[in-house]
């Protein structure tokens, strides 16, 4: 369903391979690749509501960046839907 998504938004990245998506998703903020992804989809959410911020994507695997990624998420999160 997530990938049927990313076709919608025309997302062509490393992600819509068939596997890779799921694996980097039960990865988490860990992985690199969904991190890029965050950043490729709050960039394009920012496009449609005038955020002023998104989310970077991680270019290492410690627990600091996996944390500060989340809280980016969740700041972007809180801004769209509860402000």
């Amino acid at each position: 369903m997530l990938r049927n998504s990313l076709y919608i938004f025309r997302y062509e990245g490393p992600l819509s391979e068939e596997g890779v998506l799921e694996k980097a998703s039960n990865e988490g903020p860990r992985s690199i690749q969904y991190t890029q992804l965050v950043e490729w989809l709050t960039k394009e959410i920012k496009g449609f509501t005038g955020l002023e911020d998104y989310v970077s994507a991680i270019n290492g695997t410690n627990n600091i960046t996996s944390s500060y990624c989340l809280l980016l998420i969740y700041n972007i999160i809180k801004a769209l839907f509860l402000s």
